[in-house]
């Protein structure tokens, strides 16, 4: 498993900076996705941009 050749912290860190979890996105009115997910946004939507990242 890959748990076991990069620790959490670090795999955790790289999913963050490359799926720009930290942009602001049009899509959730201007905010980061980790603000609209603090603001009460919908996981649901967040997931759907991570899902679509991982597509290109």
């Amino acid at each position: 498993m890959i748990e076991h050749i990069v620790p959490k912290r670090e795999l955790l860190a790289k999913i963050v900076e490359e799926t720009e979890m930290l942009a602001e996105q049009p899509e959730f009115d201007g905010r980061t996705s980790v603000g609209f997910l603090l603001a009460g946004g919908e996981p649901e939507l967040v997931a759907g941009l991570l899902e679509s990242l991982a597509l290109w």
